[in-house]
């Protein structure tokens, strides 16, 4: 193996552990959303790459691809909570399945997607469902009592 595909091999080594740390992790979804984005540009780069595309891609890179599609509470997933991270994950999803059918599937998305299809994408439908749902009702009811709508809130700062 060339010298320069190790240190990829390596880097890509680093970055699976701290993408896991950080899906792992109660952290914000901003942090979550930029995690996912990396992974997404490490794909597309090593995608360019025959050398490296043998090494990224196989069982650990699924496995972070998975990691990226989890909803923690399923469809009752506050999805203006995570926003971020579901956007960078759809986004992942979308160009890295466009890039796998020009590479002639060397990333597996195919497989991925067909998880996807008996978890994470119906629970992501229904979670938009009843978030819509939600603001219906809310809008409904503001409607309904304009009053509501009049009434003055005070803040106080020390």
């Amino acid at each position: 193996m060339h010298i320069c595909a190790q240190q990829e091999r390596l880097q890509f080594d680093a970055s699976a552990k701290f993408f896991s740390a950080v899906m792992a992790s109660d952290c914000h979804s901003g942090l979550k959303g930029w995690a996912i984005t990396k992974l997404k540009d490490q794909a597309l780069t090593a995608a360019r790459d025959n050398v490296l595309a043998a090494t990224f891609f196989g069982p650990k890179f699924r496995s972070l691809c998975l990691d990226t599609f989890k909803l923690d509470r399923g469809a009752e997933t506050d999805l203006l909570e995570i926003s971020d991270e579901v956007m960078a994950s759809l986004s992942l999803l979308w160009c890295l399945g466009q890039r796998d059918r020009d590479a002639g599937g060397i990333m597996g998305m195919d497989g991925i997607l067909a998880e996807l299809k008996g978890g994470y994408l119906p629970e992501l439908e229904q979670g938009l469902q009843m978030t819509r749902g939600h603001y219906r009702l809310q809008l409904k009811e503001m409607e309904e009592n304009p009053s509501s709508k009049d009434q003055v809130c005070y803040l106080t700062f020390w």
